[in-house]
């Protein structure tokens, strides 16, 4: 369950879903929009590059190395914070070392926690994700990278379900207050049969009747060459604005059931119907509440899986010796938040 105490109904929400949120840290960064999986999108929000992973380790001693931080008594060097930087994707954007330095910090505090809880991952669950990701069983790095990313997500998914409750008057009250966005302009239903000569097309013209929404289809699966002609030269529902000025302009000026004259564009020669206008209007609570649901459990997985990660900082003996490191609210170039 993505959310634990769903008062209006269970919504699944298993980890393929957040595996496929993963798949994505191998070339961007995962920064952004919240989806059903609150808790796997507040972690990847919290790390970054989250799932880079921790690096082995050196075999030196950590008095030879740059000390850059203490945590429980381990000791955090300038050689392994860097190991760790080096392990991100390239994405062309160089986050602040400061935001990197933290989230290294906070994810050695949840592996550490997972190992504390017996929280791990199986070969065999490792394996099936793989396997749903598509991705060789010999990839190592980002094989151990996926372990890395699936326990953070298990350990997370323990610490905060008992925080995260949505209820129907909770939907409800959303809907009311946020009317505004599901407000929807008038729109048409629009189809299309697109063909590379003119003179098909208008041969093909010559067949269809106005209004015969169902001919039009069966033209469309039978002599369009566009993408849409499996679905019977379904284009789509349009407002004003969505369509390219071109299309707009053509399309616009249809009444429902007329076809257009044939259309040139850099794609070839089209023939569209708007099958049906809708006038503006309010989506229903019944059309937008299971992606209203979607929002307020994501928001609160959010909101709990920040509060775990501040309280883990909190009770941890943090010493960082680094002041352009150090990422607290504390401007003391040596603190201890114990």
């Amino acid at each position: 369950m993505c959310g634990p105490a769903a008062r209006n109904g269970d919504v699944e929400c298993g980890l393929i879903e957040w595996t496929v949120m993963f798949a994505s840290l191998r070339s961007i960064p995962a920064r952004g929009t919240l989806g059903r999986c609150g808790i796997g999108t507040a972690l990847l929000l919290h790390l970054g590059w989250a799932g880079c992973g921790l690096p082995a380790g050196d075999a030196r001693s950590p008095e030879r190395e740059t000390l850059l931080a203490e945590l429980d008594e381990e000791q955090i060097t300038l050689r392994e914070f860097e190991a760790y930087l080096a392990t991100e994707p390239d994405s062309g954007q160089v986050p602040p070392r400061k935001s990197r330095f933290r989230d290294f910090v906070v994810e050695k505090m949840l592996l550490r926690q997972a190992q504390v809880d017996g929280i791990s991952v199986a070969d065999e669950e490792l394996e099936e994700q793989m396997g749903n990701l598509q991705i060789e069983a010999g990839d190592a790095e980002f094989s151990e990278r996926l372990r890395r990313f699936l326990t953070f997500q298990k350990l997370l998914k323990v610490k905060v379900q008992d925080q995260v409750e949505v209820t129907s008057s909770d939907v409800r009250d959303f809907y009311g207050s946020q009317h505004a966005q599901f407000r929807v302009g008038d729109s048409g239903r629009v189809l299309e049969i697109l063909v590379d000569d003119r003179a098909r097309a208008r041969e093909i013209r010559g067949m269809l009747a106005p209004g015969d929404v169902r001919q039009f289809q069966e033209v469309a699966r039978l002599h369009s060459e566009g993408l849409t002609a499996e679905t019977g030269g379904v284009l789509g529902t349009f407002e004003r604005g969505q369509l390219p000025g071109e299309f707009e302009k053509v399309i616009m000026s249809l009444e429902p059931g007329e076809i257009s004259d044939v259309f040139r564009s850099r794609h070839g020669y089209h023939l569209f119907m708007v099958e049906e206008w809708i006038r503006r209007h309010h989506k229903s609570l019944y059309h937008v509440q299971e992606g209203i649901f979607s929002t307020l459990i994501a928001q609160q997985e959010n909101a709990a899986v920040d509060s775990y990660i501040d309280g883990l900082l909190a009770g941890a003996s943090l010493r960082i010796y680094d002041r352009e490191l150090d990422f607290r609210e504390s401007d003391d170039h040596v603190s201890s938040t114990n």
